[in-house]
């Protein structure tokens, strides 16, 4: 069994035998350290805060297609055993999605997006970091794999004003 830096950082004398000098060349052996892995997030409703915010235009597909702005959020999951793991949800202000994306946008901070606003001075600003939301997580299959996916974003609170919390409970799940 290798060490799991996830799990803990290696002590002193690990990390000399990982990372270390020969020669007066650096040398890395990573043999001893367990590789990274995820298993699949079920489906279902986690909280989670907001840990990026970036703006910028949608990918050129080479298509002459029209590039629209988008908002690209990195959600950090915070219940166990998922905590810190995130997941990617973009809000793109192509005509088709307009919609979907002032629903998102009000749910993550209605007091910022209830009116006009800089896309760019809001990714900048920072304001947003640390908000809570509730995400909803299906999946979906990107290149023979099945990922997880942010399909919703939900407020932090139910809609009694409690948080509901963990999976499951909305008739999204």
């Amino acid at each position: 069994m290798g060490i799991n830096t996830l799990d803990r950082a290696p002590t002193p004398e690990e990390f000399q035998q990982i990372y270390f000098e020969e020669g007066g060349q650096v040398v890395v052996d990573l043999g001893q350290v367990e590789e990274m892995k995820f298993d699949l997030i079920p489906k279902g409703i986690y909280r989670a805060v907001l840990d990026e915010v970036n703006y910028g235009l949608s990918k050129d597909k080479g298509d002459g297609a029209q590039r629209y702005g988008r908002f690209e959020f990195i959600f950090q999951l915070t219940e166990a055993p998922y905590e810190r793991r995130k997941l990617y949800f973009y809000a793109s202000f192509s005509p088709k999605t307009l919609s979907g994306t002032q629903t998102a946008l009000l749910r993550i901070a209605p007091d910022v997006f209830d009116k006009k606003f800089n896309p760019q001075e809001v990714a900048d600003s920072g304001a947003l970091l640390g908000k809570p939301v509730r995400v909803k997580v299906d999946h979906e299959a990107y290149q023979g794999v099945q990922r997880a996916k942010i399909s919703y974003i939900l407020e932090a609170a139910g809609e009694t004003g409690e948080d509901s919390g963990g999976r499951g409970g909305s008739f999204f799940s």
